[in-house]
């Protein structure tokens, strides 16, 4: 029969070699997403208080403009965690037309950022200052991840960053964070677009929202609204969180999170809230459905046009093209899991 002795280093091992596994596969998707970098670029750093920021040689005016924007960031975001790394590592990467960012605390906190500017009809396409609002999501993320609390913190000394205890939140809770941030520390951010507002509707329309439970808004399940639910609902529980708890339930939960087991989210939220998940969805829920029944009031009354509309099912419409006389428009609709 095995020992207690036996049993805890069993437990400790098939922790090390889980956290070992996740630092591979953000290695491996880093080293992934920066395959087709020209490998005779020069780089340069820029070191700022708190950033390492790599940018190409050519475009120092960029490397500038983002270390700038990482301050500003930090300056934001860094008082509402109470935490933070001594350093993080921001790469400039030029190399794709893909307006877009990533993160990861593997091997050392590091942001991928891709300085390229959003089309209109993105779900990203609400912003002001992008490079600015791009880092505030992506450190985010960084310092959503950085704390090691409680039975951690040994291990972290050991182990050092592998030790992560927070990367294995659920996917609503950490991008939902980083989406609610970035609404709420600018004047822009996906929660005010009107690509937001109108999925909203649309799921109020069809009696699809009370679907969406806690267990399916982590996922990237493939019908509509498909990869967008972490994002779109975990930021809309996570700012209905903040308008119940004020903006220090952000550094709070982190922080408690960091020193329990994973999986058992539902107590630290409810010794705060009086609610655990299931039920602060349900009540926001309300809340959506009563906005969008009154947004929908609102666009009925502003008519109905005399002209048919000929469109085939489809979101993310855009670039519409007129006819000469006026009569006709043409337009590119994407239609979910299928090409344009």
């Amino acid at each position: 029969m095995p020992t207690i002795t036996h049993r805890i280093r069993s437990c400790f091992t098939i922790r090390v070699q889980t956290l070992l596994s996740l630092s591979m596969i953000g290695l491996f998707a880093s080293l992934t997403a920066h395959a087709d970098i020209d490998p005779s670029t020069e780089w340069k750093v820029i070191e700022t208080p708190h950033f390492s920021v790599i940018y190409d040689s050519r475009q120092q005016f960029l490397g500038e403009a983002y270390a700038k924007f990482a301050e500003e960031a930090f300056a934001s975001v860094a008082p509402i965690f109470g935490v933070w790394p001594e350093k993080t590592v921001i790469i400039i990467d030029d190399s794709t037309d893909a307006a877009n960012g990533w993160a990861t605390p593997f091997p050392r906190p590091t942001i991928g950022a891709y300085p390229v500017l959003p089309t209109g009809f993105d779900s990203i396409g609400d912003f002001g200052d992008w490079g600015l609002e791009l880092l505030t999501h992506e450190y985010t993320h960084i310092l959503n991840f950085e704390p090691a609390n409680g039975f951690y913190r040994p291990f972290r000394w050991v182990f050092g960053s592998i030790v992560r205890p927070n990367v294995l939140l659920p996917r609503w809770y950490s991008e939902g964070l980083a989406v609610a941030l970035e609404t709420r520390l600018s004047n822009y951010g996906r929660l005010r677009s009107t690509n937001y507002l109108a999925i909203m509707r649309a799921l109020v329309r069809d009696n699809a929202l009370r679907i969406e439970g806690v267990g399916r808004i982590g996922e990237s399940i493939p019908d509509w609204p498909g990869g967008m639910r972490p994002y779109l609902m975990g930021a809309l529980l996570w700012d209905d969180m903040i308008r119940r708890g004020g903006i220090s339930i952000v550094g709070d939960l982190n922080a408690h999170y960091a020193q329990r087991f994973p999986f058992f989210l539902n107590w630290p939220v409810k010794s705060r809230l009086g609610l655990d998940y299931n039920e602060l969805l349900d009540q926001l829920y309300t809340r959506v459905e009563n906005n969008a029944a009154d947004q929908m009031r609102k666009i009925k009354t502003a008519g109905v046009p005399n002209e048919k509309l000929f469109l085939k099912d489809g979101n993310w419409v855009h670039s519409p093209a007129y006819s000469p006389d006026g009569k006709w428009v043409a337009a590119v609709a994407h239609s979910h899991n299928k090409d344009s």
